[in-house]
Parts: structure tokens; C-alpha cells; sequence
């Protein structure tokens, strides 16, 4: 059957009890509330997404298979969508969003989440193993030199490995808190983009990863008073390259941590973090740093 693009969006509530895709790379977009509570839907072959767009939410427990990409749209209402009968999904998106998204009961081994453009909701996953966490920005907002603010809060209960990716353009603040409760290796990278000699790019979020033993930070962009919170971490490697900010500045909360490692291009200050244990600290800097 090939390719298959089907918009279902004006079905009736409660009407979708099955949706197929073809052999190809598949795109089916459906309103949440049109889904029965364990519609099937299968996406074959191809990479396969399955879009649910704006409109109200629900708790869904679909049998799907075949689907690697699911995409969250403009939901008025939050949504749950269970992953017991979910097999292949690898990727979740959001963009747009007016209402929650939680993944829950996920199978999932090795997931993405992409939150795409502004977001203020809050996302979670419950998967365990790897999340990788991008925020990005539209492609409008890259071309017209305008920021994407990322203020939603972000829970991966069962990640034990996290990766948090800051991409071109994102003002993420300090409202979007990020936690990773089982977490023992953290790793957050911050990418730059420039506009007139300033800084789009920034990471203020609160981290909280209490059982990580390693915390890996790779800023290309700005540390604007981000705080990471590591109660188990020994190692920390924080590098700040951006030379488009006066100062970066970090709270780091790693009461345990016995070896720091600091690279900074402009001044670094980690004010107002607890490092009470670190013996192996190496700085590598010509500008000023702060500790305390």
C-alpha cells in the first residue's frame, strides 16, 4: 500500500478503533479524544509516526506496534498515553502544547523527547535505561533571530542515563525544572548562537539527578544561574566556552563530589553550591573564578 498520510482529525469522539499504516513512512494524525481508550493502530513498515493533534487529551492505552515517532500537538487537556501494549516507539515530540504529556508504563530502552519551540507544560517519561532530552527551537525562530523559552518541567523517573541537549536559540529558565530521580550519569550540552554579539542560548533550568555519579557539562552557550543538584556525584567535568557572556554561573549541589574539573573562556563563579567534600579540583582559565 505504500506511503500512507492519513488526517483523521474530524473523526467523532471515541470513533478510531483501528488505524493502519502502509509499507512505507507512514504519518497519521489523530485527535485523542477520537482514539477508543485501546485502539489499535499499527504503522507497518517505514518510519512511522502517529500525530496527535489539537484538541482534548485522554488516558490511552493503545495496542500499537510500528510506530517509532509518537508527536504531541496544541492538546487542551493533558494526556496520558500508556506504553504497555507499545512496542518500537523511540521517539516522542512536542510542539505546541496547551495541556500535559506523560508517557507512562514505557518499554522503551533508548528514547528521545524532542520539546520543540516554546513550552510551558510539563512532559514526563517513565522508561527505564537511556533519555536523551532535546530542547530546540522552530525554524522560524532561527531565522528571525528570536529566542524559544523552554519554562515546562521535564520528569524521566526511570532514566538511568540522561542527556540533556540545549540547542541553538533556547532560553530555557529556571521554571523548567528537569528531574532524574535514578540517573547515575548526567550529561548536558549547551550549543550557541549569536545575534548582534549576544547570547541566545542559555541553560538556567534546576537539575535534579540525586543518584548520579557523574555530571558532564559542555556549555557553548550561557550557564545563567543553572543549578545542578547531584547528592551522590564524585565527578563533575564543567566546560563554558561561550565568549559572547561576561560571566557563567553555576550552583552545583554535590555535597559528595571529590573531583571537579572547570574549563571557562569568560568568568565562572560557582557561588552558592555545596562542594564540601572535593579533593582533585583543576581550573583552567584566564578570567575570573568563584567559588563559595
Amino acid at each position: 500500500t505504500g506511503k500512507v498520510i492519513a488526517n483523521l482529525a474530524n473523526a467523532a469522539p471515541n470513533s478510531l478503533t483501528t488505524v493502519k499504516g502502509g509499507s512505507s513512512d507512514d504519518s497519521l494524525t489523530v485527535v485523542a479524544d477520537d482514539l477508543t481508550t485501546s485502539a489499535t493502530v499499527a504503522g507497518g513498515a517505514g518510519s512511522d509516526k502517529l500525530i496527535i493533534g489539537a484538541g482534548l487529551g485522554k488516558t490511552v492505552q493503545l495496542a500499537m506496534t510500528g510506530v517509532e515517532t509518537l508527536e504531541v500537538g496544541a492538546i487542551s487537556s493533558p494526556l496520558t498515553f500508556s506504553g504497555t501494549n507499545v512496542s518500537d516507539l523511540t521517539t516522542l515530540k512536542v510542539e505546541g502544547l496547551a495541556s500535559t504529556v506523560s508517557l507512562v508504563n514505557s518499554k522503551a530502552t533508548d528514547l528521545t523527547v524532542n520539546s520543540v519551540g516554546i513550552n510551558g507544560q510539563a512532559i514526563s517519561t517513565d522508561n527505564a535505561a537511556k533519555v536523551t532530552y532535546n530542547m530546540d527551537a522552530t525554524a522560524a525562530n532561527l531565522a528571525a533571530n528570536t529566542t524559544a523559552a523552554h519554562t515546562g518541567a521535564a520528569t524521566f523517573s526511570n532514566a538511568t542515563n540522561l542527556t540533556v541537549n540545549v540547542n541553538k536559540a533556547v532560553n530555557s529558565t529556571a521554571a523548567g525544572a528537569i528531574t532524574a530521580a535514578n540517573a547515575t550519569d548526567v550529561k548536558v550540552n549547551i550549543d550557541t548562537k549569536v545575534v548582534n554579539g549576544t547570547e541566545q542560548t542559555t541553560f538556567a533550568n534546576t537539575l535534579t539527578a540525586d543518584k548520579a555519579k557523574t555530571i558532564t557539562v559542555d556549555s557553548k552557550g550561557q550557564l545563567n544561574s543553572a543549578t545542578i543538584a547531584a547528592a551522590e556525584a564524585t565527578t563533575a567535568t564543567i566546560t563554558a566556552g561561550s565568549t559572547a557572556v561576561a560571566a557563567d554561573v553555576l550552583v552545583l549541589n554535590a555535597a559528595k563530589l571529590n573531583t571537579l574539573n572547570i574549563t571557562a573562556k569568560q568568568d565562572f563563579a560557582l557561588t552558592g553550591s555545596t562542594l564540601t567534600k572535593v579533593q582533585n579540583m583543576t581550573v583552567d582559565t584566564t578570567k575570573a573564578f568563584t567559588i563559595g
